[in-house]
């Protein structure tokens, strides 16, 4: 096999210029299948090795480069090859994953605009989905992964409320979910637009659990939902650190604010809470699931636009005192 795809070799320093080379010359598309084929044949362990080099030698970077002049098939393996580096911890050093994603992100605007190969689109925010969500997991701080204000703004272009597609709308509020639950919001300059786009993310998974007739997308749904009101909560929950007077806009968006917690607090009262209850939840990430609705419901109860007396009520007429036993004793 020659030496570009020798990803072991101790003559480190002669592989970088080789890839990069062979990356932006009319190689391009066979380079790349070779690096995927690389990931996909690697044990776990060595796979972990290849992503290290590729990321410390810049061929992520390079990669991203040559994905932006690069045509439909060339990109498709690009995502692959993410798929499978998103997984190690190493791909989010040197700013290689932040890479990834402003570059999937560039493209997927363009393509938008364009108004060309909406399957192509879907993938590229899929692929986004799934860097954001892994970095999650790997506790990978989100700063070093995306702009959090470049995901809100990319959700609210896709205009999840007006689409017609489920997997998408899962998908763009999958991302929100992480930047809600993860970003620093300190005198964030967008807080007008996140509280739009968390109220739309709202109303399109809450029609779907109201009137969905597909048990799956309906489950989907009320998970995605209550991870949307656990990082909206959480949302709700910051004051700006700033000491200058409180303006109009100031105003505005405290009150904006409050009625987003309005609606995160009836959205638990009349779905999230009768609904898990009897959930059969074996078909989703359990752990996860139980972590944002704790979360939520801690948020609320920190809220005062919430009613606190009520919640407790209604968590306890639905039998959530003995749930919640039941959960701890099952956890490990």
């Amino acid at each position: 096999m020659e030496k570009l795809f020798e990803l072991y070799l101790d003559d480190e320093n002669s592989l970088l210029p080789y890839m990069k080379q062979k990356l932006l010359s009319g190689s391009a598309q066979v380079t790349i299948e070779r690096i995927l084929s690389c990931l996909k044949n690697a044990t776990q362990s060595d796979q972990d090795v290849i992503v290290w080099k590729l990321v410390r030698f810049d061929v992520i970077s390079t990669i991203c480069d040559v994905m932006q002049t690069s045509d439909d098939n060339f990109v498709r393996v690009a995502l692959k090859c993410f798929e499978l580096a998103s997984i190690h911890k190493r791909f989010y050093e040197n700013h290689a994953a932040m890479n990834a994603v402003e570059s999937m992100l560039r493209l997927t605007y363009c393509i938008n605009k364009s108004l060309k190969d909406s399957i192509l689109s879907e993938k590229l925010v899929q692929s986004i989905c799934n860097v954001l969500v892994r970095s999650s997991e790997l506790a990978v701080d989100l700063n070093d992964v995306c702009v959090p204000q470049q995901i809100v703004l990319l959700v609210k272009n896709l205009d999840v409320h007006d689409s017609q597609r489920d997997k998408l709308k899962f998908t763009a509020v999958t991302m929100l979910n992480v930047v809600l639950q993860r970003a620093v919001f300190d005198d964030s300059p967008d807080e007008e637009m996140i509280i739009d786009v968390c109220r739309d993310a709202m109303r399109s998974m809450t029609e779907i659990v109201k009137y969905g007739e597909d048990d799956n997308a309906i489950l989907l749904a009320a998970v995605i939902l209550c991870g949307t009101c656990a990082g909206g909560s959480r949302f709700c929950g910051t004051e700006p650190a700033r000491e200058e007077p409180i303006g109009d806009d100031d105003l505005t968006i405290r009150q904006k604010k409050f009625e987003l917690s309005v609606s995160i607090y009836e959205a638990m009262m009349t779905i999230i809470i009768p609904y898990v209850k009897d959930a059969d939840l074996s078909r989703i990430d359990s752990v996860t699931f139980h972590r944002n609705l704790v979360s939520c419901l801690n948020n609320l109860y920190q809220l005062k636009s919430c009613n606190h007396d009520n919640l407790s009520n209604h968590l306890a007429a639905n039998g959530y005192l003995e749930y919640f036993l039941r959960l701890t004793v099952q956890l490990p």
